[in-house]
């Protein structure tokens, strides 16, 4: 079913606030929903981003990943807040790409450490503000990520891939990583030949004008699924606001 940008963004911002995400990472995870549907900047397909993006709400509804741990993630180290739980994408994922952005205004070095992820459940989703963030730094932002395998043939094995991303664009293997995945992310400066056949993207804020309008197509069961959630914030917010919001007591008072 075709959905607009404009929908999906203000049904994503309701969900991620109805899964108790803080108002700015629910905003966040408003934007990623938005970088999802604009095709510059897509690299891995839009139906998988989006099952994610609804699998990683899910899963902090149910209570089955958790925020990040507030003092190892001062120094660039991820962990979930919860002993042998996952650590949710949602939580982390800005502030990633909001790192790998600091340490590119730093200088160029071979391997400068970004940040260490530990048993993250949508690594996809940290993929993409990398990608985002690649866009203005002249260099390569590169991903080891491991996970458990998912094969039946191999169990207690592992999957490993390497990923890079530079100018907005994603190289290396597809992303069928799924569950609790270690990332691994550094910066070194660009291969040779890294930018042959690639055209600068246009700033962001154009970007983000040109594409207002826009929408894309969504699989029906994926967006009821995200309705539901974001439903939860609605009832929430009717029964706080009858009961202390705005115009509460008026009509007894009359």
């Amino acid at each position: 079913m075709h959905i607009s940008l404009s929908e999906f963004k203000e049904t994503t911002t309701r969900a991620a606030a109805g899964v108790g995400l803080p108002p700015g990472l629910a905003e966040e995870a408003s934007m990623l929903a938005a970088d999802i549907f604009r095709s510059s900047m897509i690299s891995v397909p839009v139906s998988g981003l989006v099952q994610d993006l609804v699998e990683a709400l899910e899963a902090l509804d149910r209570k089955d990943s958790f925020a990040f741990a507030e003092a190892p993630a001062g120094s660039g180290h991820f962990i979930s807040q919860r002993a042998n739980a996952p650590l949710s994408a949602l939580w982390c994922a800005p502030s990633v790409g909001d790192r790998a952005i600091v340490v590119a205004a730093g200088g160029y070095r071979k391997g400068a450490f970004i940040a260490e992820i530990e048993a993250v459940d949508m690594p996809a989703l940290i993929v993409h503000p990398l990608l985002f963030a690649s866009r203005t730094i002249d260099g390569e932002v590169r991903i080891a990520c491991r996970s458990p395998s998912t094969l039946a043939s191999a169990p207690g094995s592992e999957t490993n891939i390497e990923l890079t991303c530079r100018r907005g664009k994603l190289s290396g293997a597809t992303m069928p990583l799924r569950g609790p995945t270690r990332m691994s992310i550094h910066l070194h400066p660009p291969s040779p030949g890294a930018d042959e056949g690639i055209v600068p993207p246009p700033a962001a804020d154009r970007l983000e004008d040109a594409n207002e309008g826009m929408g894309g197509e969504i699989e029906k069961a994926l967006w009821e699924r995200l309705s539901l959630l974001a439903e939860k914030r609605l009832v929430e917010n009717s029964e706080r606001s009858r009961l202390t919001g705005a115009g509460a007591k008026v009509i007894d008072d009359d």
